[in-house]
């Protein structure tokens, strides 16, 4: 009897520290490469996890983990902030800024080349399309005004928003001059601070062109590169749609090998990682990669958003990951601790 409950307590043992290292040895094939301004993070997370043997040191290093990160994210937001409240101040936006008169272009992105080489014209409001909203009190709507919400429900229930078919967009953009012109796109960046900190994106959609070119309009820059993925299993007219959009821009491109993306799966990464390695082969140039879905709309302009991210000053902010991860490893050796005690006291009283 001794010698089964030996053999199960080394048998445990084996299968625990199997475990424990197979996903130590998982999390470093998936993590192993992060951003430089996050080694510091990951060291103190490598440290939290060899003081886990002690529990006063555990409950004083996650508190010591937990305060750092808290600082961290205070002084960002409060920085970021400050940026915002200095945008927001800036009265480019509310009035329109005299220029030099525009050239035309064929392409959106031959403005690049022009205002890289010569002078650069700025972004105006005259330049953006202006959307005239009847019946609707849009202050209100901002401000949270649950009448006006009352309102607008009863608004959309009564009247039916109809959907603007995939052939329509193809037979718009076979004049691509005219699409960009009619479309308004913003083929000037709005300064030339944004103009130097060109962005990378990536847009994973599957369905809805429209509400698809309505977020490419709201995010284009001719600096920045735009990566489209449009999913296997859509139908053939949104493949051909996105693709006669995406004709009319140098810096937009559909990514040939379409995925069968299904959610929650490694599938979801896959377009992802193509688009990364096809915007890096376009160019290095870009200073952030943001990854977006069609079914998703910025809350900020391109200028507000290169704002943020020369706060961030190239790092990401990638705590929650590591921190997951950590307290992972807590449990776990925690688990294998206790199955460790209960073999060993078995073991120890049959002995006896």
């Amino acid at each position: 009897m001794a010698k089964q409950l030996r053999l199960l307590f080394f048998g445990l043992l084996t299968v625990s520290f199997a475990i424990f290292g197979g996903l130590n040895v998982w999390h470093y094939f998936t993590h192993g490469s992060v951003d430089t301004h996050m080694i510091n993070v990951s060291t103190d997370a490598q440290s939290f996890q060899l003081d886990s043997q002690n529990d006063e040191t555990d409950s004083v290093a996650e508190d010591s983990f937990d305060l750092r990160v808290k600082q961290t994210q205070e002084r960002t937001l409060e920085l970021i902030m400050t940026k915002l409240r200095a945008i927001n101040n800036n009265s480019m936006y509310r009035y329109p800024v005299p220029v030099t008169p525009k050239p035309h272009f064929q392409h959106a992105s031959d403005a690049v080349r022009h205002w890289s080489r010569d002078s650069v014209p700025v972004l105006t409001l005259a330049d953006l399309p202006t959307v005239s909203v009847s019946g609707v009190d849009c202050n209100a709507l901002f401000r949270g005004d649950r009448n006006e919400l009352t309102k607008v429900r009863k608004f959309q229930e009564n009247n039916t928003k109809t959907v603007i078919p995939a052939v329509r967009y193809i037979q718009q953009a076979s004049n691509c001059t005219r699409f960009v012109a009619e479309r308004q796109y913003a083929v000037w960046p709005v300064n030339r601070e944004e103009a130097m900190f060109p962005i990378a994106f990536s847009i994973l959609m599957f369905k809805d062109v429209e509400q698809f070119e309505r977020l490419l309009r709201a995010i284009y820059r001719p600096q920045n590169l735009y990566c489209i993925h449009v999913d296997k299993k859509s139908s053939p007219n949104i493949h051909a749609a996105v693709t006669a959009i995406a004709r009319c821009f140098e810096n937009v491109f559909v990514l040939q090998r379409p995925f069968d993306v299904f959610w929650g799966t490694f599938s979801v990464l896959e377009p992802e990682l193509a688009c990364m390695k096809r915007l890096l082969r376009r160019s290095k140039k870009w200073k952030y990669f943001i990854n977006l879905t069609g079914q998703e709309f910025p809350l900020k302009t391109n200028w507000q958003i290169v704002q943020i991210l020369k706060v961030f000053n190239g790092s990401n902010n990638m705590e929650g990951t590591f921190k997951r991860f950590v307290l992972l490893n807590q449990k776990l050796s925690q688990i294998i601790l206790a199955l460790l005690c209960v073999s060993l006291c078995e073991t120890i009283l049959i002995t006896e």
